[in-house]
């Protein structure tokens, strides 16, 4: 931890780093760390965070068990994750989470989704994992907007036949015109202008950001998450930014978020528009900048 405290002092000034993570809890993995271990060690990395101002990128496993569509009460993770947030103050009345954090490749319920938006500063990351059941499907429309991240997580997490998100995905024929303009093939065959078989890859951003526009469509109005005007300019917010979008990730970044704000078209369908943020002001990719000498892990 000295070492990772030095290297982030050293680093953090120059724009070097940008956040902290992916860190959290792994109930789903405890063959590879133990529920004390997790815990002993977390509380130190949320300190890192705070008093090197980054911003959290979260990990949280072992809350999709719960198939409880009711259930009440979030689970272990949830509780011990937002418990170790607060413990990483140094007095009661600080921020919980100044600098922000996103809770990455969520699967858990309502009640964990609740209890995580309990603490301010938190956003919810959503990509393929995110959308594997219909009780996913559900508690991805539920997210509040301005709480929203879109992600990849790739080289996993793409949206498979089996997700009940890719009926979303192909229910109409402009968002498969997007799919179907994609050109895969095998990994032995490598090509660089193909994508990787059964490989997730940045530009498959665009299938989350359908497949979750279309669930907020489904399910949010009637799950009172936001209002009519709110979900017709999530919709239409597909359509207006798919081809930047499609663009912008592919050799940039691998997540977009929501925000309030002024829409790209010029003619909004919607009262109330909604902006799609694509962050394309990134460092160039690793192999073309000097690499950083990071601490060994122990």
């Amino acid at each position: 931890l000295e070492q990772w405290d030095e290297f982030l002092h050293e680093h953090v000034p120059q724009g070097r780093i940008v956040a902290l993570g992916e860190c959290g809890l792994d109930d789903a993995r405890l063959q590879f760390a133990s529920q004390e271990s997790q815990d002993r060690w977390l509380l130190p990395q949320l300190k890192l965070a705070r008093k090197h101002k980054l911003p959290l990128f979260l990990h949280m496993r072992g809350c999709d068990d719960d198939e409880d569509e009711n259930a009440t009460e979030p689970c272990p993770a949830a509780v011990r994750l937002v418990d170790a947030i607060r413990a990483s103050r140094s007095s009661s009345g600080e921020e919980l989470l100044p600098h922000g954090a996103v809770c990455h490749s969520f699967t858990g319920t309502r009640a964990d989704l609740g209890h995580l938006l309990s603490v301010a500063g938190m956003t919810i990351g959503l990509n393929g994992c995110s959308l594997r059941t219909e009780l996913n499907v559900r508690v991805a429309a539920a997210v509040p907007i301005d709480r929203l991240m879109l992600e990849t997580d790739c080289p996993w997490c793409e949206l498979k036949p089996t997700h009940a998100s890719r009926a979303l995905l192909t229910a109409t024929a402009a968002q498969m015109r997007d799919h179907d303009a994609m050109t895969y093939v095998k990994k032995e065959k490598w090509r660089s202008d193909a994508l990787v078989k059964g490989r997730c890859e940045p530009i498959h951003i665009i299938h989350v950001l359908h497949a979750v526009a279309a669930a907020r469509r489904k399910y949010a109005v009637s799950d009172s998450t936001m209002s009519s005007d709110e979900t017709c300019a999530v919709q239409s917010s597909v359509e207006e930014h798919a081809a930047y979008v499609a663009m912008a990730v592919n050799t940039t970044t691998t997540a977009v978020f929501f925000s309030k704000g002024g829409s790209r078209s010029k003619k909004p369908i919607c009262k109330t528009p909604l902006s799609l943020k694509v962050d394309v002001d990134v460092p160039p990719p690793l192999h073309d900048v000097e690499r950083l000498e990071t601490p060994t892990a122990t």
